[in-house]
């Protein structure tokens, strides 16, 4: 009896909290029914709205009306905003053909010359003083300059200098100074902008007259949220003109001006220019003896300042010497009295 009674009892808990959770689902389907029948009933309104207020723009920027979808029922899509960057198929912003009666200031080639050199010299001074002065006669100018070491004692002066000549200039100053030391090495590249410069020319263009259609938009614009959108617009429009024009004239300033990256070195002897004849076996002979000749008074010059560096210790040392050696003699004089004395005891 009692095991029937809990059986019940059971069954019947059971059952409640089926019927509990299939009433929350019906609830929750009736809810997301009405919801839905809300939001599209709502969509709808939104999509006629957006869609005469993309018209309006579309109006006074002369392009065909927009029919909008009403399966994309997103009103914010649909805005002015949608409009203008492009997502209807219109792209005011990113359009890569420039309008009718564009005239292009200057087609001729934009070339960036770039020579990179490294020279020797025995006379640094000279070549420091002579390259500051041919800057000025060439109207360069220095974009960075360093120099290191003191000349003095081997330690050799090192000169960098990032020299701006004028493109015509460039050949006619490497010219002038390279008579006052031995140029090592030389290389030089040339980049041809035209392309690029005439590009950021045209889209500047085009920038410009979509600016000037969104300033009219702007003026006879009369609702808020149209009034942000423009203006959100223009901002990013005029930000687009500022990058092209700066990137313009860091072009015209590399194109006006090469550089040349220089680098001087001090040296004792300048290496010798590599002729491109055979030298004769005499020649070889006499080069390698006066390189062996050169060789041995240059380690002498060495031997001579390392043993005046060095001879201070060598006193100090030599001091030090003599003391332990007069020690060490009185020690053996003295062990020699002691052993004597010892004998004579003895023999006493």
């Amino acid at each position: 009896m009692k095991k029937s009674k809990i059986i019940i009892i059971v069954t019947a808990a059971f059952l409640s909290l089926v019927l509990f959770i299939g009433g929350l689902a019906a609830i929750g389907a009736a809810l997301s029914s009405s919801s839905s029948s809300a939001r599209r009933t709502n969509d709808k309104n939104n999509t006629a709205e957006a869609t005469a207020a993309a018209n309006e723009i579309a109006y006074a920027l002369d392009e065909p009306a927009v029919e909008y979808n009403a399966d994309m029922a997103d009103a914010e899509y649909y805005s002015e905003e949608y409009y203008l960057n492009g997502d209807a198929g219109y792209d005011l912003i990113s359009a890569d053909v420039s309008p009718e009666g564009i005239n292009v200031a200057d087609t001729s080639s934009k070339l960036i010359r770039t020579v990179n050199m490294s020279i020797e010299t025995e006379l640094f001074d000279d070549m420091d003083s002579a390259i500051k002065n041919r800057i000025n006669e060439y109207g360069g100018y220095f974009e960075s300059m360093s120099v290191t070491g003191t000349g003095k004692n081997e330690n050799y002066r090192y000169g960098y200098y990032t020299i701006r000549i004028p493109a015509a200039n460039l050949d006619a100053f490497i010219a002038s100074i390279n008579g006052n030391g031995t140029i090592i090495s030389q290389s030089e590249s040339t980049v041809d902008v035209t392309l690029d410069y005439v590009d950021m020319e045209a889209h500047i263009e085009s920038l410009r007259t979509e600016q000037e259609a969104l300033q009219g938009m702007l003026a006879e614009a009369t609702e808020l949220e149209t009034i942000i959108i423009l203006q959100d617009e223009l901002s990013s429009v005029s930000y687009e003109i500022e990058s092209y024009e700066s990137q313009i004239r860091t072009m015209d300033n590399q194109v006006s001006y090469s550089t040349l990256y220089l680098t001087v070195n001090e040296v004792v002897t300048e290496t010798p220019v590599v002729e491109t004849r055979t030298m004769t076996y005499g020649e070889k002979l006499s080069e390698s003896f006066l390189g062996s000749v050169n060789k041995i008074k240059e380690d002498c010059k060495a031997g001579i300042i390392g043993l005046a560096a060095a001879l201070p210790h060598l006193i100090i040392l030599a001091f030090f010497v003599l003391i332990a050696f007069i020690i060490i003699k009185i020690t053996i004089r003295r062990a020699k009295k002691k052993k004597a004395l010892k004998a004579a005891k003895v023999s006493a």
